[in-house]
């Protein structure tokens, strides 16, 4: 007996211990990865205006979201098995995971479109249907929470699981395989390599070299993105369905933790895809390393410097004209 509280209470130890430096790093990472995205995406001159921008600057948003929600949720603590906080992370969580990923599918979707040779999908392609998507969207996902925050409980204070079998049964068989896995993965695959058909044969047709180039890179980064996503979300998924499959026995609370040990080690890999996104840009083209350095290095730097002259000139230039009428006065 006391064998098993030990080994319950080093368990215990680890999960606290990993979750807290994982979130950590990834807040670090995330936050400066997502905050260098939207400047990106914003303030670059071939991004701005563009709906791929769109998508990935509020991704980036969502995600630094998420990544700020992963580290609240180790370091405020679930109180009681009923907790308002528990119940509300929940929410939260099943707002800003699946919303990204569906910014993922529409940014997809929407490179598919505007690369198209048909003239009427790139008519599909305009900034007041993207915002009109991305708004019923993000309506939906809260609509959809808040069955989470009903039926949500604490367990042991470490993590919170939903209390209702009709619930969890939605969760275990279509939440997490097929909204949080197989419909985006799929969705998003299959219209980034529709994208990547596109711009093969894009020289075919009479488009500008630049947005010939920007289509090129567009797609790239789509496609990309996608890769990331798999990646990082495939082991997740594949916990839960062995979760799902495995009859468990909650009164074994050994099994139990060692369950939720390994599922915190993989939703940190999960992090990933919402904390990597710059980099990984960074990583594969070269384009958007240039596009960086042009933004960050010639344009803001430059900037920067000026204001600073600026500010010394305005500082030193009053004090010569007082030492000026000072010596005139003497003469």
């Amino acid at each position: 007996m006391s064998s098993t509280i030990t080994a319950i209470r080093n368990i215990l130890v680890f999960i606290k211990n990993y979750n807290l430096y994982s979130s950590i790093v990834m807040l670090t990472i995330g936050i400066i990865g997502n905050v260098l995205n939207i400047v990106m995406f914003t303030s670059s001159k071939p991004f701005r205006g563009n709906l791929f921008s769109f998508y990935f600057t509020i991704e980036s948003i969502v995600n630094t979201n998420i990544i700020v929600l992963n580290l609240l949720s180790q370091l405020v603590p679930i109180t009681d098995t009923y907790s308002i906080w528990c119940r509300l992370r929940t929410m939260l969580g099943q707002i800003f995971l699946p919303f990204s990923l569906v910014l993922i599918c529409f940014a997809a979707i929407d490179q598919f479109f505007s690369t198209s040779p048909i003239p009427y999908l790139r008519r599909r392609s305009s900034q007041k249907t993207s915002q009109i998507y991305a708004g019923v969207a993000c309506c939906l996902w809260i609509l959809h929470s808040i069955p989470a925050g009903i039926f949500t409980h604490s367990f042991l204070g470490v993590t919170c699981y939903s209390v209702n079998a009709v619930y969890a049964s939605y969760q275990l068989y279509f939440y997490y395989p097929v909204i949080l896995a197989s419909l985006p993965m799929s969705v998003s695959s299959l219209f980034a390599l529709l994208a990547y058909r596109n711009v093969r044969h894009i020289v075919r047709r009479q488009v500008p070299l630049v947005r010939r180039r920007l289509d090129y890179q567009m797609t790239a980064l789509a496609f990309v993105r996608v890769i990331l996503f798999i990646i990082s979300y495939l082991p997740y998924i594949s916990f839960y369905i062995y979760w799902s499959a495995t009859p468990l026995d909650r009164t074994n609370y050994v099994q139990m933790m060692t369950l939720f040990a390994v599922g915190t080690v993989i939703y940190s890999i999960l992090l990933l895809n919402h904390a990597m996104t710059f980099y990984v840009f960074l990583l594969v083209s070269a384009r958007f390393r240039r596009q960086v350095k042009n933004l960050f290095v010639k344009r803001l730097w430059r900037r920067c410097k000026q204001l600073y002259k600026r500010k010394l000139h305005n500082e030193i230039h009053p004090l010569r004209e007082i030492s000026a009428e000072n010596v005139t006065d003497n003469e």
